[in-house]
């Protein structure tokens, strides 16, 4: 019983980092660039899907609730770094470390 309180205390403690937001933003850009590349030479659509997979990598690990593990919006996380957000499933305030 103790174990599940302090564990559920370090959940709720967390805070997501602001470093993990600009690099999903930067995967999309990138994506989105070679992508448009992409269309005059075929080479860099792998490029495209190198940055996509880049992308759900860190939104799978890194973009979530720190309490509930809910996903969480990039645009909402961009709003949360200078307004109060809560999540939707939890209610908990998300916080963004700088």
């Amino acid at each position: 019983m103790a174990v599940r309180i302090i564990r559920k205390v370090v959940i709720l403690m967390r805070k997501m980092k602001f470093v993990h937001v600009i690099a999903a933003l930067l995967c999309i850009l990138a994506s989105v660039v070679f992508f448009i590349i992409g269309l005059l030479h075929r080479i860099f659509l792998l490029a495209a899907v190198c940055a996509i997979a880049g992308y759900i990598f860190i939104d799978r690990k890194y973009l979530r609730c720190p309490a509930c593990g809910a996903f969480i919006n990039l645009d909402h996380l961009f709003y949360a770094r200078s307004h109060t957000y809560h999540c939707y499933n939890c209610g908990e305030v998300i916080e963004i470390d700088k």
